[in-house]
């Protein structure tokens, strides 16, 4: 198991260093004879604390959180014990607030010692105030390298979540459909497989007929696509996003269309179909897309940009995105409805072609 050594030792750093100072800022007492007694230990604090390197413990901290299911809840779960660092009272002020604060600690604080007739010289004070300003400064340096850590955390959980569903992706392009997974986990994801099947792709299955194991994974692929909208970036990269309802569309509804007037086909459409929704739409695009001479071509990953072009192109209500590509066409029971869609198609194409 792996052992957080580093970590450890930098926590251990921080709360024996915290424990030293808090009589500076609170009301505890200091168990010292002599102000030279105070400004060695200060100093010995500070010269333990310059070694703190908090962005310095990413790679122990995430090897740590490796073997776990939910990285996040455990990259967490660590940063957590940081909790003195976490609460330390100048975490929200800046550095010019930060050195008055220290200022005024001090001030206070020779103020409560003349009252056991412990008096400070200009030196002594001076020396303690340069210690604890220092202390402090080093404090407020680890609060920003944490948090800069626990933003760049949130950034690798998310490239590694990208990076699992992508290899998910690429499972669905072999012929084979074999999924490698721990044995020590094939079980539950194969009950959350059988779950999202069920009960989200087809909750009125017949709870008689057994499911294969084929089923499953053609939901998971599924599931996968509608989803998530994968696009390139700038360098490459491919990211997800969840999708948005209020997203930019990219290409034109006409664009979509594989025929020569695919502006007038796209049109006469519209005019056609003005008032079908969801199962509709879903079946107009299946009679486009099985034409003697197809006339859409839907590419894998681009359902929700046709459907937000559709959106704007038609420029009303056409049934929410899960309604239209949520919907499984059974060319059995559909077959009547997709016929006489293809009659209105046909008669479409003729007039078109006789203009």
């Amino acid at each position: 198991m792996i052992q957080l050594e580093k970590t450890d030792a930098i926590i251990a750093i921080l709360d024996k260093t915290f424990t030293t100072i808090r009589p500076l800022h609170d009301d505890s007492d200091y168990e010292f004879r002599q102000v030279s007694e105070l400004i060695d230990i200060l100093s010995k604090s500070h010269d333990e604390i310059i070694s703190i390197n908090i962005e310095g413990l990413r790679n122990e901290i995430w090897d740590f959180s490796s073997s776990t299911n939910n990285r996040t809840k455990s990259i967490k779960k660590v940063l957590n014990r940081f909790e003195n660092l976490m609460d330390w009272k100048y975490i929200s002020l800046g550095i010019e607030d930060l050195n008055k604060e220290v200022i005024n600690d001090i001030d206070k604080f020779v103020i409560k010692q003349r009252h056991i007739s412990r008096n400070y010289t200009s030196y002594e004070k001076n020396s303690i105030v340069m210690l604890y300003l220092r202390i402090n400064q080093h404090f407020f340096k680890s609060v920003l390298d944490l948090k800069k850590l626990i933003e760049q955390f949130d950034k690798m959980v998310k490239l590694e979540l990208l990076k699992n569903v992508i290899e998910v992706e690429e499972i669905f392009t072999q012929t084979t459909n074999k999924l490698s997974i721990d044995d020590n986990n094939t079980t539950v994801f194969a009950d959350v497989l059988m779950d999202l099947y069920t009960n989200k792709f087809y909750p009125s299955i017949d709870k008689s007929v057994p499911l294969t194991q084929e089923n499953v994974l053609l939901a998971f692929a599924e599931f996968i696509q509608t989803e998530y909208d994968y696009k390139p970036s700038s360098n490459t990269v491919i990211s997800t996003e969840v999708l948005d309802e209020k997203a930019e569309v990219g290409k034109a509804f006409p664009d979509f269309l594989l025929y020569k007037n695919k502006k007038n086909l796209a049109s006469a459409l519209k005019r056609e179909f003005s008032t079908e929704k969801g199962k509709a739409i879903r079946l107009l695009l299946e009679v486009l897309r099985l034409h003697d001479k197809p006339l859409i071509s839907i590419a894998y990953r681009k359902k929700y940009e046709l459907y937000k072009s559709m959106v704007k192109y038609f420029d009303r209500d056409i049934g929410k995105y899960q309604s239209v590509f949520d919907y499984k066409i059974s060319h059995s029971a559909d077959k009547n409805e997709l016929e006489a869609i293809a009659i209105r198609l046909n008669h479409i194409i003729d007039m078109i072609e006789k203009e």
